[in-house]
């Protein structure tokens, strides 16, 4: 990664977080995708999308993402099953997830299933960035491929 004035206002550790992360966005609703992906490249060394859980499970095992955003409501495998169904094979990754619910049932159980956080949409795409701020600090994986 360049250091370099493209980032000002960064201090060097987001830097180096923003440069060395790759995430993956699960998200169903294509107009929200694409808004979110295209806030995210501006920052992400490496972003790969889905369109719901089943794809998800395909492209994290492929691309290995040291963080996942997953919406909650989407077709052929929710939200809340790709978070079990990850967990259940010993995935420890971080994961945010984003839902328009406020459903406290369903939030209690992510609790439990070990996420790191909950927005609820629409996106603010400056707290989504600093919930990613936060797990590169918690987590510091410069390019070890772990999380």
């Amino acid at each position: 990664m360049i250091i370099d004035g493209s980032n000002v206002g960064m201090d060097l550790f987001e830097q180096l977080v923003w440069g060395n992360v790759t995430v993956l966005y699960v998200e169903d609703d294509n107009v929200t995708r694409s808004f979110i992906s295209k806030e995210l490249k501006n920052n992400i060394k490496h972003l790969h999308t889905a369109k719901n859980g089943l794809e998800a499970l395909t492209k994290f095992y492929e691309y290995k993402p040291n963080i996942i955003i997953t919406d909650l409501v989407m077709p052929d495998m929710t939200g809340n099953q790709l978070v079990r169904e990850l967990r259940s094979k010993g995935v420890n990754c971080p994961i945010i997830v984003t839902t328009s619910l406020e459903d406290t049932k369903g939030i209690l159980e992510l609790v439990e299933l070990g996420i790191e956080k909950y927005i609820i949409k629409p996106i603010n795409v400056d707290e989504l960035k600093d919930a990613i701020i936060k797990i590169g600090k918690k987590y510091m994986f410069f390019d070890t491929g772990k999380y």
